[in-house]
């Protein structure tokens, strides 16, 4: 289970793009009928950049608290890479070397920063280094570790499909990761996730795992199977203990959810959250405490969010021989004699968390009942109902998801205009391949 914070400022309508190993997120606010770049600190204190520099985003924060996005304007649909220092922002396109760099996508601790135009800048020195390789063209690197690890886009050819092909680079050695690999997020244990097409087709994405041993060899791919009922779906974070967070949608509907997996299975990150006026439509990020930075609906207004996991209760009590014990003693009511039982009834077999926490309350609550101190037995019993109100508050919003609407869609409304019902403008297309943190109005690759 998880506890949420809103991140949120003047105006609520938030959407977040990353996060770092101390709690950091960055993302944009919506502010003064456009959006400007937003830093959520740790420890609740926000940064957000001035309405006077334009539509601003970042999107990746490394744990010296640096930050890297991109500006538009002054030029009208012209945007540049920039970085946030100390509250300071620094235009990179001006930078020599960073050959008018549209936007900045992702920084390591070391400082590390993958720009648009296919360099690597150091952020202390301003010198960049270029990437490339025979017949790797048009390079976009979207993700840098810490050991200067490089995932991102090329184009073989000129006349190979727009979506390009994902690579991966390490000491200096490219490997081609295929067309239309999707390639999001890279730790700094051998492992990339992002996504492919499932079955050829460029509409249905899959998750998709890319991992390698420190030999120097090829990155073996693994597509773990999305559960039956779940029609696409792409990793977009992972963290070094190898656990993973995406988005996916369902077959009956395109409502999105974000989800966690830990490499046998996948959760739907609703279920682990308490409060019902929440819909969680997409995890972008986790760190290595176990945090999560995504974007969701808060009361039907775009939010980012952040969760963090709840530390485990002290197990006083078995909950499955709590079960088993109130199934056995309290399992069948014989007329007005009281509570009787025939024989052991059989243990419950696996059960979901808000199916456990339901009948744990009302298995309270009978319990209770029995208690000879009045007061305690009224208390007991309030306690217990209310664990069960909230918990089938929770499965009758898995069961009956209210429709989500993509958070990015295009054509909703003009840009620069904030929508009704505190929704951001639309930025950039729910498209897998190649990051969701493309400008908007940078060129495509």
């Amino acid at each position: 289970m998880y506890s949420i914070r809103k991140l949120i400022g003047p105006e609520r309508a938030s959407f977040c793009m990353g996060l770092n190993d101390i709690g950091d997120v960055v993302g944009v606010l919506a502010a003064n009928e456009s959006e400007v770049a937003a830093i959520w600190f740790a420890n609740n204190s926000a940064f957000f950049a001035s309405p006077d520099s334009g539509r601003t985003c970042l999107n990746s924060i490394n744990i010296n608290q640096i930050a890297v996005g991109w500006r538009l304007g002054p030029e009208p649909s012209v945007s540049r890479a920039i970085l946030v220092r100390g509250g300071d922002v620094l235009d990179l396109s001006s930078v020599t070397g960073t050959d008018r760099a549209s936007g900045a996508y992702d920084i390591n601790k070391l400082g590390a920063v993958c720009l648009d135009s296919g360099r690597i800048l150091d952020s202390d020195s301003l010198r960049t280094r270029a990437l490339g390789a025979p017949g790797y063209h048009r390079i976009i690197p979207y993700a840098i570790n810490d050991d200067g690890e490089v995932a991102g886009l090329f184009h073989p050819d000129a006349g190979d499909s727009w979506f390009g092909h994902g690579f991966f680079c390490r000491n200096g050695q490219y490997h081609d990761l295929g067309n239309g690999a999707g390639v999001q997020s890279l730790n700094n244990v051998h492992t990339l996730v992002g996504c492919v097409p499932f079955g050829g087709s460029f509409s249905h994405p899959t998750p998709a795992i890319w991992k390698w041993d420190p030999a120097d060899s090829e990155p073996q791919l693994t597509t773990p199977p999305l559960p039956l009922g779940w029609s696409k779906g792409v990793f977009a974070g992972v963290n070094d203990q190898g656990l993973m967070v995406g988005w996916a949608e369902l077959d009956a509907s395109s409502d999105s959810f974000a989800f966690f997996f830990d490499g046998s299975g996948y959760t739907d990150l609703n279920s682990m959250i308490t409060d019902s006026e929440w819909v969680l439509t997409e995890a972008v990020s986790i760190n290595n405490a176990g945090q999560i930075a995504g974007n969701g609906l808060l009361n039907n207004v775009e939010t980012a969010f952040l969760l963090t996991p709840l530390p485990a209760p002290p197990r006083i009590l078995d909950t499955e021989l709590l079960l088993q014990f109130v199934q056995v003693s309290f399992g069948v009511k014989v007329g007005g004699s009281g509570w009787s039982s025939h024989g052991p009834v059989p243990a419950p077999g696996p059960l979901a968390a808000a199916q456990r926490d339901a009948l744990l309350g009302l298995a309270i609550d009978a319990a209770a009942s029995s208690l000879g101190d009045s007061l305690g037995q009224e208390i007991v019993r309030a306690a217990a109902l209310e664990i069960t109100r909230r918990a089938v508050d929770r499965l009758i919003r898995q069961a009956q998801r209210p429709a989500a609407p993509h958070l990015r869609s295009a054509g909703e409304s003009q840009p620069g205009t904030v929508r009704d019902e505190g929704k951001l403008p639309p930025r950039r297309g729910r498209f897998p391949w190649g990051p969701r943190q493309r400008p908007k109005n940078a060129p495509n690759p």
